[in-house]
C-alpha cells in the first residue's frame, strides 16, 4: 500500500498547480519530470526488485515515442496505468489523478 501511495504523490507532486485547470494540456517537461519520478519510485520500492529495470524500461520506451504527448493530468494517469499493467502484468499498479489534492 505504501508503494501505490508514493506512485500517486509522485504524480500530485510534479505540476504546479495552474497546470491542473480541467482539459489544460501538459508540457514536455512536465510529462518527462513526472515519468522519471514514477520511475524512480519503481526503481527503489516495487515489490518484485527483478521486474524493475524491465518496468522503467517499457515506461521509458513508451514516452519516447510519444505515447504520453498532450495530455491532460488526468489522462495522463489512465495512460501511465496503462501502460505500467502492459509491462508488468501487474493490476496493483497504478497512477491516480485527484484535482482536490491538486491545488
Amino acid at each position: 500500500m505504501r508503494f501505490l501511495y508514493l506512485l500517486n504523490c509522485a504524480f500530485l507532486m510534479l505540476v504546479s498547480t495552474s497546470s491542473w485547470a480541467q482539459g489544460q494540456r501538459l508540457s514536455t517537461e512536465q510529462v518527462e519530470r513526472i515519468v522519471e519520478r514514477l520511475n524512480g519510485n519503481i526503481q527503489e520500492l516495487y515489490v518484485f526488485p527483478d521486474k524493475r529495470a524491465q518496468i522503467v524500461e517499457g515506461i521509458r520506451a513508451d514516452l519516447a515515442e510519444g505515447r504520453f504527448a498532450d495530455l491532460t493530468a488526468a489522462e495522463l494517469a489512465q495512460r501511465l496505468t496503462e501502460a505500467l499493467f502492459a509491462v508488468s502484468g501487474d493490476k496493483h499498479l497504478n497512477v491516480v489523478f485527484d484535482p482536490a489534492r491538486s491545488k
